[in-house]
């Protein structure tokens, strides 16, 4: 069983350094680059989870995200945090309840020799996946 926040979010999928292949164009922008890097967090529980206030840290680069207050994150749904949304792109779409946020950096977080990537409450004295 994966390391779990609040009881039931996981880290599920990290995606760094697309390869400029079609298929890793995730805001349809028409280009794959380091902007279109991702990670997608998973609730894996049988309820919402207010996640407003969350953070992504990444070693390199510090704290890069902070979910919005309020965010609520649907049972059994999918929140996809990404680099940045190129000029002509947009935030994917998803599953009734999936969650899409845009960082804003427009450039990459990993630093494809080895990373970490840690989902923090600051509410909760550091507890961290």
């Amino acid at each position: 069983m994966p390391d779990t926040l609040l009881g039931s979010i996981v880290i599920n999928k990290i995606l760094v350094d697309p390869n400029g292949a079609p298929n890793f164009d995730m805001d349809g922008s028409g280009t794959a680059n380091s902007a279109d890097e991702y990670i997608e967090l998973y609730n894996t529980s049988g309820a919402a989870i207010n996640i407003g206030g969350l953070q992504l840290w990444d070693a390199g680069v510090g704290l890069w995200f902070t979910f919005p207050v309020g965010t609520m994150f649907a049972p059994d749904a999918r929140a996809m945090i990404m680099s940045g949304v190129q000029t002509g792109g947009a935030l994917p779409t998803g599953d009734p309840g999936d969650l899409f946020f845009d960082a804003g950096r427009g450039s990459s977080l990993g630093d494809n020799g080895g990373d970490n990537v840690k989902l923090l409450d600051p509410a909760g004295a550091g507890n961290f996946i």
